[in-house]
């Protein structure tokens, strides 16, 4: 009864339901995992659930395969970039970083070099059990803060990264570039000559003159 709340603002996605190796199980065995997973937290979130992280970050073809039949749109792996790309393959999400790892060595090489990066995410897996193992609450606490009330930054969810950089690729161009449609649900924001323009969801943007688009 105190999931939905407890866990109100965050995304709750899935991980199996007996975190098994899947790339070893059969594809049926490795999809009831999967799906069985996703009814019991949409049970208790009320919402769909659409994302998951691979058990031991493993995964195949398969996998992949057991993912897409039960509704599942994206996947963090166990690869870490120590760097800030957006996934080629949402159901291949490799993080930035372990929160073992130097967060704010990362996060400053981030800010460093943020004018040479296209959309930049910064990615930080790990699990709750290991800050009680290793005593080390504060730790998260401290890099969460020390991160925080940055208006240049998005603090997002998974789902909500996804959703948003889909939106971008749907935007619609006149060819002359004058006329700018956004079909989506999702607000986007694109560059203009070095202006910020907004384009609503489900509106178009008439522009006064043929610009270049970033």
């Amino acid at each position: 009864k105190e999931v939905a709340e407890k866990y109100k603002g965050h995304e709750v996605s899935c991980h199996t339901i007996s975190h098994p190796h899947l790339e070893t199980r059969p594809i049926q065995l490795a999809t009831w995992d999967i799906v069985e997973d996703k009814k019991m937290l949409e049970k208790m979130c009320g919402y769909i659930v659409r994302g998951m992280s691979y058990p031991f970050g493993k995964y195949n073809d398969d996998v992949i395969s057991s993912m897409r039949a039960a509704g599942m749109e994206y996947s963090r792996t166990g690869r870490c970039t120590n760097g800030f790309p957006l996934p080629a393959n949402w159901l291949a999400w490799d993080p930035t970083c372990h929160h073992k790892a130097d967060l704010k060595g990362l996060w400053k090489t981030m800010e460093a070099r943020l004018q040479w990066l296209d959309m930049p995410v910064m990615y930080i897996y790990g699990h709750s059990f290991e800050f009680n193992n290793d005593k080390n609450w504060g730790m998260i606490d401290e890099f969460c803060d020390w991160v925080s009330g940055n208006d240049d930054v998005w603090y997002a969810t998974n789902v909500e990264i996804m959703d948003y950089v889909n939106a971008t690729k749907q935007l619609k161009f006149s060819w002359d570039r004058k006329i700018i449609l956004n079909p989506t649900a999702t607000d986007v924001w694109i560059e203009v000559d070095n202006e910020v323009v907004k384009i609503p969801a489900g509106e178009s943007v008439y522009l006064d003159k043929t610009l270049s688009i970033v």
